[in-house]
């Protein structure tokens, strides 16, 4: 039945955010048809397509969707992004069982990193990572 899932974010300025998802995050291009739809991928599949919003496109219902990416290690993760320029909300909210940081894409979609912390055994949270 279903095979795969693509996300679909709807950009104003389409080479902004070509250039954020491809040469800030460090996504690969999978396809590109002109200056309309594009799809980049995470090294896990997860497909991010970005459509140009013109007139005639409704838009996205709620708001209530954000898009998580996975991360080994946030606090160099989000260093790294800041090299590149972008700007994050808040400080980095660490939980016990995870670590998040939120940022946007330029058209201000809700994005954030995301660090699963280990647990030891006896579920406590394991030393290494504190």
């Amino acid at each position: 039945m279903l095979r795969a899932a693509i996300a679909t974010v709807m950009v104003s300025d389409f080479e902004a955010s070509v250039h954020f998802y491809r040469d800030t995050l460090g996504l690969t291009e999978k396809v590109r048809h002109g200056d309309d739809w594009a799809e980049y991928t995470t090294p896990d599949g997860f497909v991010i397509a970005l459509h140009s919003r013109r007139e005639d496109t409704p838009p996205a219902a709620g708001g209530g969707i954000s898009i998580g990416f996975d991360v080994g290690e946030i606090r160099g993760a989000r260093a790294a992004l800041e090299q590149r320029g972008v700007e994050f909300r808040g400080p980095t909210i660490d939980n016990p069982r995870v670590r998040l940081a939120f940022f946007a894409d330029p058209d201000g979609h809700p994005l954030y990193l995301s660090e699963h912390v280990p647990w030891g055994p006896d579920g406590a949270v394991a030393a290494t990572r504190r």
